[in-house]
This record gives structure tokens, sequence and C-alpha cells, in this order.
């Protein structure tokens, strides 16, 4: 897994706990340097927010929706921690030297918990791990100021009730105690290991078409999406089956993908990826095509006739 092209990053978090102590909500922050871009995640109060930091300094800061990240199932999640024996993933067993072991479920997948008292605790999932470790302090956590002209931010998270496994999980607490008899009755969590970094068709070069509203012009096919106005993430990393990976800067505020001029483009681009194109025929062969928003206007008007007669997608 990989956020702004990095595999390996920190999330800082602060609680708001109920006056009874039995309800919480977190305040939290992660920030992600990507270039020549800074972005931060701020989840303040519920509402969750993103500044962005351009090359040139200027600062952005909008609200993020519902759904975007799942904000809402962190603490739900440690809420169904259940005590299991042992755990494993493919052939390898889950290590914990506390035997102190969980299994949950968040956002559709299938984490083993490991706690380490008043170091913290470990998840582990078949593509994922996640350290937590408390601090010695609190930490501060300010509400960004929007920069869009939005008045406030809809929430994403609420107030969420722990149970004594979670707010122990949660803050470093003594676990409450458990049965012998209720760890003999549950069953070892067995994983499977990631397949994500395999392809199940053969891999054939990529090519990536941004939609509306970008200004670059580039007569070479890129290696980064850097210059497509954020239409697009990195690929990298994520794409198994793609053997090469191309992203294609064409100027879209100045003519709409209707335009044959800019068609035209497009197909001379498309026709480059694959050894197995017939360029004097105009057929694209062996090349795995992913469109953004009006893009897509352009490989289907090929499919159904319309606009540029020279550029077919072969099935």
């Amino acid at each position: 897994m990989k956020l702004h092209s990095q595999s390996e990053f920190d999330v800082y978090a602060t609680p708001v706990v109920s006056a009874n102590g039995a309800s919480v909500l977190y305040n939290s922050y992660a920030t992600f340097l990507d270039e020549d871009e800074k972005f931060t995640y701020t989840v303040v109060n519920g509402a969750a927010y993103l500044s962005t930091i351009d090359d040139d300094d200027s600062e952005t800061v909008r609200c993020l929706p519902p759904n975007t990240l799942p904000f809402d199932k962190i603490l739900p999640a440690l809420n169904d921690a259940t005590p299991i024996p042992s755990a494993s993933i493919g052939k390898e067993t889950v290590e914990c030297e506390s035997g102190k072991l969980f299994k949950t479920t968040f956002s559709g997948a299938h984490f083993a918990l490991c706690s380490s008292g008043k170091s913290g605790f470990t998840a582990v999932s078949s593509d994922l791990a996640i350290n937590v470790t408390y601090l010695d302090g609190p930490i501060t956590i300010s509400q960004p100021e929007l920069t869009d002209g939005t008045s406030s931010c809809e929430p994403v998270e609420s107030v969420t009730s722990m149970t004594p496994t979670a707010l122990a999980l949660a803050t470093g607490g003594a676990l409450p105690s458990t049965s012998s008899r209720k760890l003999k009755e549950a069953a070892h969590m067995a994983m499977d290991a990631s397949e994500c970094g395999e392809c199940l068709t053969t891999p054939r070069p990529c090519i990536f078409l941004h939609g509306l509203g970008n200004p670059n012009e580039e007569p070479t096919l890129q290696d980064t999406p850097k210059l497509t106005k954020r239409k697009f993430g990195d690929i990298h990393g994520h794409a198994p089956c793609c053997s090469e990976i191309k992203y294609a800067v064409i100027n879209t505020n100045n003519a709409g993908w209707r335009n044959d001029t800019l068609q035209q483009k497009f197909c001379d681009f498309l026709l480059q990826m694959s050894p197995t194109s017939d360029v004097a025929a105009g057929i694209i062969d062996n090349t795995i095509v992913v469109t953004h928003s009006m893009g897509g206007l352009c490989p289907d008007d090929w499919q159904h006739g319309f606009g540029l007669p020279y550029g077919h997608l072969q099935q």
C-alpha cells in the first residue's frame, strides 16, 4: 500500500475523551511530501481537511467528503476486537510476544492485533502493518482554515462508545481478563498471503489519459502524472498488469475531447505503446487504456464510429 508514493508514514492522534471516560473522538493528522507538493490530512472534531502546499508555497485547504478515507471505521474496528489463540498470514505465524492476540475487521480487511501493554499494539493483515505507539503526552492539533470558500466541513466521524478491550488498546490500559475457556473455544485466525503483486493475465503497456482542465501540453509521453494537473496520482507500484506506464499530457483547456486535432494527438500516443499495434492501419493492440472523466469520450467515439476515423481499439 502506498499513499502519495510512500509505503511507510506516521499518523499522529490525540483523544478527546468524554467525562465518564467511556466514549472517545480522536483528532489526528498526517503529512506527506510528494515531489514538490506537501499534503496534510487533518481530522478535528470529527471533520476532515486536506491542506496542499504547492512548490510556490501557496496553500489550499478544503474539506474531505465522507468515504474518502475510512476515518469512521477505526474505533468500531477496535470495539469488535475478539481474543484468539493464534494467527497466521499464508505460511507465516503472526508473532505476539505478550500472547494477547485479537482479531478484527477494518474496512473489509481482516487484522490480527497484538497488544504490548503500555508500549502500544500492532495490527497486521495480508497487505498492511500498523504499529501503534503511545506518546508521553498529548499533542495539539489545530483546525485548519478553509480557503475554498466553504464555511464548514461535514463530519466524517462521531464520538464512539468504547468497549473495555477497545479502550485498553486505545490508551495502553490494562486489558480485561479473559477466561481460558473462551480462549480455548476461539479458533485460529488464518489469513491469505497477499496476491496484490500478481497479474492474472498477460501484462500490457498502460497509457493514462486525463480529462478536461489541464493547461499543459507535452509532445512526448510522460513517466509521471506531475503535469496532468492532479487528474492522476502515481500508479507505479499499484498496477501489476502494466508492463509499462505512460501518461499523455494534452492541453484540454483550449480544446475538448471531441476536437479532431486533440483526438489525433491521443491516437498517435496510443499507437506508440505496443509493438503489435498497426500504425499504418490505425489499429491499437495489446494496450491498456485508462481514462479520467471526459478523457473517456475519446476511445468511446472510436468504438462507436464517431469523430476521428483514424484509430481503432483492437478487442
